[in-house]
């Protein structure tokens, strides 16, 4: 598989997705929303979600479940929250980062507990976000 996902994000892009080589969806959003845009893009495209792999800015306990949810198991963040790395043990995802921080500033990351699960995790993030919640595809 490509590693490509590993370089710099390009200009103006806060999170990048690629199958092998090739850039199949970018953002330039802030919080969470970059990848509730990648929920949506994946609900139209037919892929092998695990074939996937995930460059995003920052990267706290909220990206990683969302990120784990949508089945990407290869993910580079520039900045990762200490509290993210459990997250994809538990998956079985390899991540990477360039730095990694005891957690990041965001009101997100003191919501989430480690007894919550998965599915709890997503219900609070729809709702921060004002979105709906859809069943796991």
């Amino acid at each position: 598989m490509s590693e490509k996902y590993k370089q710099d994000l390009s200009e103006n892009h806060t999170l990048e997705v690629f199958l092998e080589d090739e850039a199949v969806f970018s953002s330039s959003g802030h919080w969470l929303h970059p990848l509730f845009e990648l929920e949506d893009f994946l609900k139209k495209i037919k892929v092998d979600r695990a074939s996937l792999s995930l460059h995003d800015s920052v990267q706290g306990r909220a990206a990683a479940a969302l990120t784990v949810r949508l089945g990407i198991k290869k993910v580079k963040s520039n900045v990762l929250s200490s509290l993210a790395l459990p997250v994809y043990e538990k998956a079985g995802a390899e991540v990477t980062y360039e730095s990694l921080v005891p957690k990041i500033v965001c009101k997100t990351e003191e919501l989430i507990t480690d007894s919550m699960s998965e599915e709890e995790i997503y219900r609070l993030l729809c709702q921060r976000a004002n979105r709906p919640v859809t069943d796991k595809d």
